[in-house]
């Protein structure tokens, strides 16, 4: 998580030595956001993580959550009440609105979850971005996979797999399964011993279950540059196997040297995977994105859609991000911009975030921006925003208005099984944390049935 954290901050530090958002007045881009009418939309919290050092609570949710067959909500947290070197939690949140801890994480049971994934018995699998081999990266680890199965009224975590470093990754991660229960994922660093700083450039893996336990194999491992560096967010997959992700670095932009990232696709073939560098993007200077974070499933036509950190706007130093599309014409990957985030109405991504399609619509949140703003949240809580594929016409249909709402959006949203749409916010809610500025909270989205 920190590794992450710090490479966020970099990756917006390679755009300018100043990656503040200015205020200025609404672009005037057939584009530009508009504020929907509000009785269409709500957003309602319905739990926030409180302070409590002796049960040693989870506090400030960090990642998208993911909804089981049975309607309940998974996430992460990245810090733990009270626990003594805790480094995060897994969480449930059910019908009756509560959260229950299922697993903290520390030491050799991994560092900094990131969002889990469930299979048909109930069990969850996730990876942590820390922790592990602690003899890779001393004192840290190079991050695990782990599983949380369902005992009782329990789960029973097992780590199915520690990251060792050189030619291994390191930082892995959300995990993707495949219909058979195979895992997939990337490591941000790792895989070549040479290159992106001395620590490599990022891989792609797998993890099969075997007789005797999982093993891992890694699938591809970046080079930097042309190819990409520094994979981020899940893999996803198409209809017939091959595999598609973004790198944050890498590519032909030469923003201080570490490229404006690529989209990747890993093609099937038999056992094996051929990378093939998509797209690579331009920059706030070619009004293009940079630091691609995540994509979305492809759609049946094949059409992948994504968030940047950076790029397009550039009344934000380096940009204020963009929401992107590939599609295929005649045969070949063709990049555009759907919206270039204006840095007056709508705050831009600022950690790696996903898309959620809907319909004919894009759902999405910016961990700022919106109308208020206060001392700790100088350029917004954050907001709900929504594109409309048929008219590319983007609308914020949220603003966080910080504690007792929601504030700082950790990654996108997830549909229920109620219709609803689900998300976690990183500070806000009722709880006492660091200048009450709140420890988090679960909301729900819901918007006026036709607009589904």
């Amino acid at each position: 998580m920190r590794r992450t954290f710090f490479l966020t901050l970099s990756l917006l530090a390679a755009c300018s030595r100043n990656a503040s958002l200015p205020e200025y007045p609404p672009s005037s881009d057939s584009r530009a956001f508009e504020r929907a009418i509000r009785p269409n939309f709500s957003a309602q919290t319905i739990y926030s993580f409180q302070l409590k050092a002796k049960a040693k609570s989870a506090i400030f949710p960090s990642s998208t959550l993911s909804v089981d067959a049975v309607g309940s909500l998974y996430g992460a947290t990245s810090a733990t009440a009270g626990f003594r070197g805790g480094a995060g939690t897994i969480f449930k949140s059910s019908a009756n609105r509560n959260a229950t801890l299922l697993a903290r994480f520390a030491g050799r049971d991994g560092a900094y979850p990131s969002a889990v994934v469930a299979d048909t018995t109930g069990a969850l699998y996730g990876t942590t971005h820390e922790g592990g081999d602690l003899q890779c990266l001393p004192t840290l680890g190079c991050g695990a996979v782990f599983a949380l199965r369902p005992r009782g009224s329990s789960y029973v975590r097992k780590i199915l797999y520690r990251f060792k470093g050189g030619s291994d990754g390191i930082d892995p991660g959300q995990l993707t399964m495949d219909a058979k229960g195979t895992l997939y994922g990337v490591t941000a660093e790792g895989g070549a011993s040479s290159g992106c700083g001395g620590f490599g450039c990022g891989t792609v893996f797998r993890l099969s279950h075997e007789r005797f336990g999982y093993r891992e194999s890694i699938l591809y491992r970046f080079h930097g540059r042309s190819d990409g560096s520094r994979p981020l967010g899940a893999v996803v997959f198409d209809s017939a196997g091959n595999l598609f992700g973004v790198t944050a670095q890498g590519g032909e932009c030469d923003r201080a040297g570490s490229g404006c990232g690529t989209i990747f696709e890993l093609a099937a073939s038999g056992s094996n995977y051929v990378e093939k560098t998509l797209y690579r993007f331009g920059g706030v200077s070619d009004g293009d994105g940079a630091f691609p974070t995540s994509i979305t499933p492809p759609t049946p036509a094949g059409t992948l859609y994504g968030t940047t950190m950076a790029g397009g706007d550039d009344r934000c130093a380096g940009g204020c991000g963009t929401v992107f599309k590939l599609l295929w014409s005649r045969d070949r990957p063709v990049e555009s911009i759907v919206l270039r985030f204006d840095p007056a109405p709508g705050g831009a991504p600022r950690q790696p975030s996903s898309l959620l399609l809907v319909a004919n619509a894009l759902y999405g949140a910016t961990v700022v921006g919106g109308e208020e703003t206060s001392y700790f949240f100088p350029h917004g809580y954050g907001t709900i925003f929504t594109v409309d594929l048929a008219t590319q016409s983007p609308r914020i249909v949220y603003d966080f208005r910080g504690p007792p709402d929601g504030a700082a959006p950790a990654g996108g949203l997830v549909a229920g099984l109620d219709g609803s749409l689900y998300g976690a916010t990183s500070s806000g809610g009722t709880g006492e944390c660091i200048d009450f500025t709140g420890c988090g909270t679960i909301y729900r989205f819901s918007a006026a049935p036709d607009l589904f």
